[in-house]
């Protein structure tokens, strides 16, 4: 009696183990960033923080119905291809990721695969050769090279049928677009209006039937495309440069951005207008998702979201949208609530022309420079280790200057942002002669890049480079010699 009692009490996890599952071991408590796939699809800019148990040990079902990807990271990511119905075992150490079952020699071959963003590799080949059909002949090269390797284990029946199937459109839809990418340097000198000097018709159909020689080698619009961890940007380039830009400007209907209209709100109705299952639903759910991690907030991303709902009732893609979808309806909500007693604005920001200038407002006092904008995503996720940094400086007596580089027209959504993400100290939103400056004083070559840190002291620049907010002990160690 007593040994059937213990069986039927340890069923349910032999028959759980002896499901599909990809388990993985470490380390006790190593901490993972791990992407899965989200109803069988791949969603850029995904992932979710967890931790290996006491044992060094974490068990994910397989529930997949399709090959899809997980992504693991511990440092570095292991892209993992799992298909239906099969068991993986991972093991992490300091050297990297072994895998046993489940295609385990191009499960390695997949990960040691260099694929270079599509932009760079595009304008790469772009600066070496002008020639597009040169630079195909180039991009069909290099998918064959890169397939070699699964074509023998394929021969070797060391992966199945499947698995190469789905390397094989992934590497498609990533050098198609590299090749698209090409066409983008004269792309961008051609004129769209077509009552406007230097319109050509002709020059336009020619770069269309070359981008539409690009689409060939995989198509953006495909029914693989939710599953393909390069076919989120594809299918946007696809979106963003033909239909958007390149077919209304052949048609002569291409229009300039309305007021409060901007290119994400095109893309999202060519979307809804142009593509097909699973393609349509897929796109349309990314693009909220992508918009969410981009935290600019914008108002029409929940309308989209309430529509997405009710098209697609059953959707797979709803669920993981709620919460990110949510955070924007949050925004709005506190982004008009007025500001804080601790939210100051620097006087007459217009006069300032210069970072000296600005320094100029700040003597007798060390503060910390904030240089960032609305649009720049690294810089609002350091807004999360501002306790920390606000502590340290009420205790030393400094402050937080924040400096806005956004245009004229993101004035309502800084201001908005300032509320939002509480940001206490003083606040300017650069003039396009301070903004110039700032590109000389902190940038290179003319490029700036941001967040970027700095410290003044007593009125004076005297730290261009400091260490970011998320740096916590190592960053109030640097700002403590400044006191």
């Amino acid at each position: 009696m007593r040994t059937l009692l213990y069986f039927l009490l340890l069923c349910p996890y032999v028959l759980y183990a002896q499901q599909p599952a990809i388990r993985i071991k470490g380390e006790k408590a190593m901490k993972l960033k791990i992407a899965p796939p989200i109803a069988g699809a791949y969603f850029v800019m995904y992932a979710e923080d967890t931790v290996l148990n006491t044992s060094g040990e974490l068990l994910l079902p397989n529930r997949v119905k399709a090959p899809a990807l997980y992504t693991i990271d511990q440092g570095k990511p292991f892209t993992l291809l799992v298909q239906p119905g099969k068991s993986y075992d991972l093991t992490l150490t300091r050297e990297g990721v072994t895998v046993e079952g489940g295609d385990a020699a191009g499960q390695q071959a997949l990960n040691q695969l260099q694929l270079p963003f599509y932009q760079t590799a595009g304008m790469s080949y772009y600066k070496a050769d002008t020639v597009f059909a040169n630079n195909k002949q180039r991009v069909l090269k290099d998918i064959d090279s890169s397939l070699a390797p699964f074509k023998k284990l394929l021969n070797e029946k060391q992966i199945t049928n499947a698995f190469y199937t789905y390397t094989e459109q992934l590497l498609r839809a990533h050098y198609a677009n590299v090749l698209a990418v090409t066409l983008l340097p004269p792309l961008m000198k051609v004129v769209p209006y077509k009552d406007s000097t230097g319109y050509d018709v002709a020059r336009l159909k020619q770069y269309e039937s070359q981008l539409l020689e690009a689409f060939s080698i995989a198509d953006p619009k495909g029914a693989n495309i939710p599953s393909l961890s390069t076919g989120t940007w594809y299918s946007l380039f696809y979106t963003e440069w033909y239909l958007r830009y390149l077919q209304p400007a052949i048609k002569g209907t291409y229009q300039p951005y309305k007021a409060g209209e901007d290119g994400w709100m095109r893309d999202y109705e060519l979307v809804k207008k142009f593509y097909k299952e699973p393609a349509r639903e897929y796109m349309m759910a990314n693009l909220i998702y992508i918009l969410t991690q981009e935290m600019k907030f914008e108002a029409y991303i929940p309308t989209w979201y309430d529509a997405f709902k009710k098209e697609y009732p059953k959707s797979g893609y709803t669920t993981f949208l709620q919460k990110p979808v949510q955070v924007v309806r949050n925004y709005h909500a506190k982004a008009t609530s007025g500001f804080a007693a601790g939210q100051q604005f620097v006087d007459n920001p217009e006069a300032i022309k210069s970072v000296a200038e600005l320094a100029q407002r700040f003597k007798g006092k060390t503060v910390y420079l904030d240089l960032w904008a609305t649009w720049c995503g690294p810089c609002k996720a350091q807004f999360a280790y501002n306790d920390g940094l606000k502590a340290f400086l009420k205790e030393k007596g400094g402050e937080v200057l924040y400096v806005s580089i956004d245009a004229d027209n993101a004035d309502k959504r800084w201001k908005e942002m300032i509320i939002y993400y509480d940001l206490q100290g003083s606040h300017i939103r650069a003039s396009k002669a301070l903004r110039e400056d700032i590109t000389k004083v902190f940038g290179n070559k003319g490029s700036l890049s941001i967040p970027r840190y700095a410290v003044i002291q007593d009125g004076k620049l005297v730290l261009d480079r400091a260490k970011q907010p998320e740096e916590g002990e190592k960053l109030y160690e640097q700002l403590g010699a400044y006191f």
